[in-house]
């Protein structure tokens, strides 16, 4: 690659749209719209660009158009999850780096930024929390050769920067110090699928975008997902809402469309699973079919299972914020929604999740329970000013290497981590320069909690409406996002997408094409008893509580971190686990009487659904607690007979006594 030189912006007059069109057909392969080559045109001219477009319509593509025009120019890119990473580095036809835990572990950080700064790669997909690190900074951002050669920071899913944007991501919010580590020449591309105005309002204080920005918004709406609303007919424990996820006369795994099933805590997808694994069971489906996937399992697992999704393998997927976002899943035929998420963005982007290939039909189902259709916005709890709990999820996808390990992923590391041209050319040297750090612009605490609480207003009459509405349900979408007032689907012209003729809209349109199955109680609600639930007494769990945490301390902490590590141990099983285990009431000798008590996401093998090796190691520690105890509770019973024995001796001595004392004092004359 030849030498570089600063980043020069072009004049207006001077780039023509059919050149940048050209370049992309013969260098990308892609034939650009005309929006997308007017946000790549912003860029050349210094311009920042907000890209407010639908999932699955081409914001990936104007991560590369602005790199066209001059051989020297890079892209920085800052993408949420590294399974997306690690795919846009294999689909792209420019040298591409994923920058991410998997490739860090596989080939070494300093290797791995020697290259980036020699500029090895035009473009660099990095994660949020690399991106904003001291040793990013140091070893890259602060080298002159690499500074002066980017042309535009892009943000993917830029709406993680925002609390109410549906997942918030804490290094997300940090990306504004990004902007005094480049010269002012560096554009800023932030791109989402869902940027409602006070959403937007708050990634562009925080990136300090130019006020000039150029705005590309194209309407999010979904013409492909047929969308309707459930309320459940049982009890919510019982999950037999989501039994007809399989269908009565399936025989196979195959019969099963794939689904997506979000929920919005991590133990309730868990039961979830257990229970669609039961009726599939009953059906002769392997269970295997249903999976689960979370934040907390190892990245291997990771991959495996959205390996199996992509071919179809894993025909019911429930899940946490943490998958689909931004992935290119496009079998996805279905998402069920199971309760209310806390955000109107949060439903969009789950929902958005299914058809992302535009030629298939798809669905959307949201299932709530009655009393959400009969709550009023200004009265209801539904919501508060808290952030969704699980939305944070995805913040631990890069937080450390796997602790099921990498070894099974090295390969694809190895051909889709790194994508390099073959004349790519090891470059220059590089140059410290010192840059000045500045920090994200933030409101007064009092504009704060105001916006806090007027973006929650907001958030819940737009979910409640989409809930309530006995209108279309894409006009609480449409308006939401202010859709009318933004650019088309116009195949051939903003979009690749042609609607079919007989595309489903949703259950208050066509109430004929949702019809709901008929699912009897007694053939789903077995197994959930009601009524008060039998407790260890306070000396029994207390004494389980002792022990599980002298083990967690002694034996898993230094088992998973090492002997020296001084990490949490906390955060490894947390508090309420262990009383949960030591308040049950009886001895979970088997693995699922202890999952029917608790989950524990380290324990969990997710695709066998059984333990792992830390699962392991928690039951046979377990099984050493209940043996203690039935020791301790078998000498205390000894003593107990030991007493009682006593107790009884006693007494009879005491009754011989008086009864030879009533004798002692008769006279013959008494039995006369």
């Amino acid at each position: 690659m030849p030498p570089p030189g600063k980043i020069r912006h072009f004049r207006e007059d001077s780039v023509e749209l059919a050149t940048i069109s050209t370049k992309a057909v013969e260098i990308l392969g892609k034939h650009p719209f005309d929006w997308q080559l007017q946000a790549a045109k912003a860029i050349y001219c210094g311009q920042d660009v907000v890209l407010d477009a639908g999932t699955g319509f081409g914001k990936t593509l104007c991560f590369s158009l602005p790199l066209l025009l001059d051989e020297n120019d890079l892209a920085l890119t800052i993408s949420p999850l590294s399974a997306l990473m690690i795919e846009q580095a294999a689909a792209s036809r420019l040298p591409t780096v994923a920058v991410c835990q998997e490739t860090i572990s596989r080939v070494g950080s300093e290797h791995l930024y020697h290259d980036i700064v020699n500029r090895k790669f035009r473009q660099v997909i990095v994660s949020p929390e690399i991106a904003v690190s001291n040793e990013f900074l140091r070893l890259v951002l602060s080298k002159k050769s690499f500074a002066d050669s980017v042309r535009v920071v892009n943000i993917d899913e830029a709406h993680c920067i925002s609390e109410w944007g549906g997942t918030f991501r804490k290094d997300y919010s940090q990306l504004g110090t990004l902007r005094g580590r480049f010269p002012k020449a560096v554009c800023f591309q932030v791109a989402s699928a869902t940027l409602p105005e006070h959403v937007l309002d708050r990634i562009k204080s925080t990136l300090r975008l130019s006020k000039d920005i150029k705005a590309i918004r194209l309407t999010n709406e979904r013409p492909n997902i047929a969308l309707s609303v459930r309320t459940l007919r049982h009890s919510k424990d019982s999950k037999a809402d989501l039994r007809f996820l399989i269908p009565a006369h399936a025989t196979s795994a195959q019969d099963i469309p794939i689904t997506l099933v979000y929920c919005n805590k991590r133990d309730e997808a868990e039961d979830c699973v257990d229970r669609l694994r039961e009726w599939a069971a009953e059906q002769g489906i392997s269970p295997d079919a249903i999976a689960y996937y979370h934040a907390l399992i190892g990245e291997d697992q990771k991959r495996q299972l959205e390996d199996r999704l992509d071919k179809g393998d894993v025909r019911i997927q429930l899940a946490s914020e943490a998958l689909g976002m931004g992935c290119d899943l496009r079998n996805i035929r279905r998402v069920v929604l199971w309760g209310l998420p806390l955000t109107f963005c949060s439903l969009v982007q789950r929902a958005g999740r299914a058809g992302r290939d535009l030629t298939l039909e798809a669905e959307a189902i949201l299932l709530v329970p009655s009393s959400v259709m009969k709550q009023r916005a200004e009265h209801s709890t539904e919501l508060t000013t808290r952030v969704n709990p699980i939305s944070n999820e995805t913040s631990l996808e890069d937080a450390g290497a796997s602790a099921s390990g990498t070894s099974g992923f090295n390969a694809l590391v190895d051909n889709e981590g790194v994508r390099i041209a073959a004349d790519a050319s090891d470059g220059d040297n590089d140059d410290e320069i010192h840059r000045p750090s500045s920090t994200t612009t933030s409101n007064a605490k009092g504009r704060r909690q105001l916006f806090d609480r007027n973006s929650n207003s907001k958030d819940l009459r737009a979910l409640l409406d989409y809930a309530q509405t006995k209108r279309c349900r894409r006009e609480p979408w449409n308006q939401y996002f202010n859709n009318k007032n933004k650019l088309q689907l116009l195949p051939s012209e903003t979009t690749t997408y042609n609607p079919a003729n007989q595309t489903r809209c949703c259950d208050n349109c066509e109430p004929r094409l949702f019809q709901q199955e008929n699912i009897l109680s007694s053939t789903v609600d077995k197994g959930f008893k009601k009524g008060k639930k039998k407790k260890n007494d306070k000396h029994k769990a207390d004494y389980i509580c002792t022990c599980l945490r002298g083990w967690r301390k002694e034996v898993l902490a230094p088992a998973h971190y090492g002997e020296n590590s001084a990490l949490s141990t906390a955060t490894l099983m947390w508090d309420k686990i262990i009383e949960a285990l030591a308040t049950c009431g009886e001895q979970l000798l088997d693995y699922d009487q202890l999952r029917r008590r608790t989950r524990w996401a380290m324990g969990h093998d997710n695709i066998s659904g059984r333990p792992n090796s830390w699962g392991v190691m928690l039951m046979g520690e377990l099984a050493k607690i209940y043996k203690a105890l039935d020791e301790k509770e078998a000498i205390q019973q000894k003593e107990k007979e030991i007493e009682q024995q006593k107790k009884e001796k006693h007494d009879d001595e005491m009754a011989y006594r008086r009864n030879t004392l009533i004798f002692d004092n008769k006279t013959p004359e008494d039995y006369a």
